[in-house]
């Protein structure tokens, strides 16, 4: 039976009772008499010690759990990482070493992105793609397409190298919370007995590709599984809208199950004799039309971006299969600092995808303007 500790009530109730027993004695011990007061004061101590004891000892017996799987320590901060693409003309007509450490920034901030090896520029190429790491850990270093563009160290033997960030940055993570890991533990857990609709996605969120840095150069952010008559459909993608072949394939080596290099059996996450086919996400884009006008103090400028950036938040945090809501989006818009008020002007109703189906924004969205 679980323990359940004492409310003051209680504790007062017993205090009288064993009091009685005791003393046998006909004292007033009615609210509000001074012996009664004294057991009351007694109690709120009393409470607190059981309340503390309590949190304690449920600390203290989570931390023995996540101790059983060496695997279950809070997950340090990582600095974001991302590919960016270095532009020149002409193009170098030998190969170009471009130094580790090579640094570029986000204009107007701090944040700063580093080579973090020897990249080697090929002659006769006016572009290259360079795997940079934020010079700081956390989600700071999340940051959107096309902001990384200023380039703070020259490279040796070019000139006039410009710079940018195809996509947004989404691999920077915070310290994990202690209500984030409890999260991920308790996913652990369901997932251990396998070839359930829990295990499944849980297994194909543990899909990554390691590039020659031992970076993560791609991984499965969402998955969504779809039972079938004797056969089931596992939809994934990267967490930027282009899931990769090649992630599909590993995703569904990690679903079936594999021998690895050495020789070992892996264990597979779908069940015996269901085949589970892995797919990437359909995608189906937003139209998103927004009046905002700003708080005094304030100017439209300084709001559209930070519109923006609470609805493109909203929208890459939907799921696989998950709707946009008229609700959520008022919430965001509405709760975004300096907005005074607004109009959502489209989508007009909650926007329901089908199975399988990832909703994204599309081009030069969401579209603020100014009421």
């Amino acid at each position: 039976m679980p323990y359940s500790p004492l409310d003051e009530a209680q504790i007062v109730a017993n205090m009288i009772n064993t009091y009685v027993s005791l003393v046998q004695t006909t004292d007033d011990i009615n609210p509000g008499s001074v012996l009664r007061s004294c057991f009351e004061a007694f109690a709120q101590e009393l409470k607190k010690l059981y309340s503390n004891i309590t949190d304690e000892a449920a600390q203290t017996q989570n931390l023995a759990m996540y101790s059983v799987f060496k695997n279950f320590a809070l997950l340090p901060a990582q600095a974001a990482y991302t590919m960016v693409t270095l532009t020149v003309t002409p193009a170098p007509t030998t190969d170009t070493p471009i130094p580790s450490g090579t640094t570029f920034s986000v204009p107007g901030t701090n944040i700063q992105f580093k080579t973090p090896a020897v990249i080697n520029w090929p002659a006769n190429s006016t572009s290259v793609s360079v795997r940079v790491v934020c010079t700081q850990t956390g989600t700071i270093g999340n940051v959107r397409a096309h902001t990384i563009t200023n380039l703070v160290t020259p490279i040796p033997g070019l000139q006039n190298v410009t710079v940018t960030n195809p996509k947004a940055v989404i691999t920077g993570t915070d310290l994990e919370t202690e209500d984030q890991r409890a999260n991920r533990f308790q996913q652990h857990i369901n997932s251990l007995h396998r070839g359930d609709k829990n295990s499944i996605p849980y297994g194909a969120k543990t899909t990554r590709i390691i590039d020659a840095y031992g970076y993560v150069s791609e991984q499965v952010v969402k998955a969504q599984l779809v039972e079938g008559v004797g056969s089931n459909a596992l939809y994934i993608d990267n967490g930027t809208y282009d899931t990769s072949d090649a992630l599909v394939t590993q995703c569904q080596q990690v679903i079936d199950g594999y021998i690895d290099s050495s020789g070992n059996i892996v264990i597979g996450y779908k069940a015996a004799g269901i085949p589970t086919t892995v797919q990437k996400a359909l995608l189906q884009q937003l139209t998103i039309a927004i009046k905002a006008t700003p708080k005094p103090g304030y100017t439209f400028a300084m709001i559209q971006q930070s519109i923006v950036d609470s609805v493109t938040k909203l929208v890459q945090s939907l799921e696989i299969g998950s709707p946009l809501t008229l609700n959520a989006l008022n919430l965001a818009i509405g709760n975004t600092p300096g907005v005074l008020n607004f109009q959502l002007l489209a989508p007009t109703a909650d926007v329901v995808p089908s199975t399988g189906t990832l909703l994204q924004l599309g081009a030069n969205q969401p579209n603020v303007t100014a009421a």
